[in-house]
Order: structure tokens, then sequence, then C-alpha cells
């Protein structure tokens, strides 16, 4: 993936509202402000709590909130800036790994957008989704 750094804008994660979207607040590199913001990570898909997997995606972000909160990475933007529902759609760089990747690999999301949940695809803990 090929990633364009914002200006140098720090990303410091607050909490995840499910597997895919996370809350945090955004450094500005240029002049130090600080905002809040609710970011759509790109590229990957988790559970939905409008959905029936609703517990699903509360377990992943409790989960992830808990190993997340207070880490700071590097605003990576691509594309597109926000998406219908006015999310920042972004990446978070921590220690030069997209977060994106990180939470596919854990087994909190899956690659594409709008794609159901692959068939077999398991929790974290090995158990089945």
């Amino acid at each position: 993936m090929k990633y364009e750094r914002a200006y140098n804008n720090t990303c410091t994660i607050h909490r995840f509202r499910d597997g895919d979207t996370l809350e945090c607040f955004i450094r500005c590199g240029c002049c130090g402000a600080v905002s809040h913001e609710v970011i759509r990570l790109p590229k990957i898909d988790s559970w939905e709590l409008k959905s029936p997997d609703r517990h699903k995606a509360i377990h992943a972000a409790q989960n992830l909130t808990a190993t997340y909160r207070g880490v700071t990475g590097t605003l990576a933007l691509q594309g597109r800036t926000r998406d219908r529902y006015r999310r920042l759609i972004a990446d978070v760089l921590i220690d030069g790994e997209a977060l994106s990747i990180q939470l596919v690999n854990r087994g909190f999301a899956w690659y594409g957008v709008g794609e159901p949940e692959p068939q077999g695809h398991k929790f974290p803990d090995g158990r089945l989704g």
C-alpha cells in the first residue's frame, strides 16, 4: 500500500468503535493544534455494531481499545479523505507498520470493504467467528 504522510500529523488512539473504526486525537505537525477525529481504516472490514454480529464488534472494540489506547503513530492518508459518515479515511503507522495490517494479522479484521466475514474466520483466541 502506498501512503502519503499527512504533514507529520500524529494520531493518539483513544478508543475503537469496532474493528475498523477508531477515535483518536490528531496533533497537527505544523502548528501543534489538537483535534478529535473518527478514523475509518482503509481497505479492511470487520464486524459492525448494527448487525447480527454485534457481540463480535463489541469484543473487537474492547480488546483493541485495551491494547492500543494511548498509542501514538503517524497519520497516513490514502486517496479520498472522508467517507459518507464524515469519518476520516486514513491509516495509522505504528513503528512503521500500518494499523490496518496489524488488525488483520491479529484476526480482528479482514481485507476488503463491504466483504462478508471469510468462512472459518477465527477470533484471535482461536474460536470460530
